[in-house]
C-alpha cells in the first residue's frame, strides 16, 4: 500500500523515450553553462524541435524555465525563424490580400 504522501519508487514508474530525453536535457540545463559544446547542441536541438508538450514538461520543472531563458539568450541565432518561415508568412499575406481584392471586385 502506498500512502498518499509517499512517492512511488522510481522502478515502478514506467519511462518512455520522451521522458528519458526530457530528463537528459534537464540534467544538461541544471549544469549549464558548465557543459560541453555537444551537450549545448543537444539542448538546443531539443528546445528547437521537440514537441510543445515535452518542452512544456521541461519548463514546468523547478528552475528549468530560467535555465531555458538563459540558453535562449546565449544562443539567439538557433531560435530565429529561417528564411523559409519568412517566405511562407509573406506568401500567406499576399494570398489573403489577393483573395480580398477578388472578393471586393466581385461584390
Amino acid at each position: 500500500m502506498i500512502i498518499e504522501h509517499e512517492s512511488n519508487p522510481e522502478w515502478t514508474v514506467p519511462r518512455d523515450a520522451a521522458d528519458t530525453t526530457v530528463a537528459a536535457v534537464e540534467d544538461i540545463l541544471r549544469r549549464y553553462p558548465d557543459v560541453m559544446p555537444a551537450e549545448v547542441e543537444r539542448a538546443l536541438l531539443f528546445m528547437t524541435s521537440a514537441p510543445i508538450l515535452q518542452r512544456g514538461s521541461l519548463s514546468s520543472r523547478p528552475g528549468m524555465q530560467a535555465k531555458m531563458d538563459q540558453l535562449r539568450a546565449d544562443h539567439p541565432k538557433a531560435f530565429k525563424p529561417s528564411m523559409t518561415g519568412y517566405a511562407i508568412a509573406a506568401l500567406l499575406v499576399v494570398t489573403v490580400v489577393v483573395i480580398a481584392f477578388l472578393i471586393a471586385d466581385i461584390g
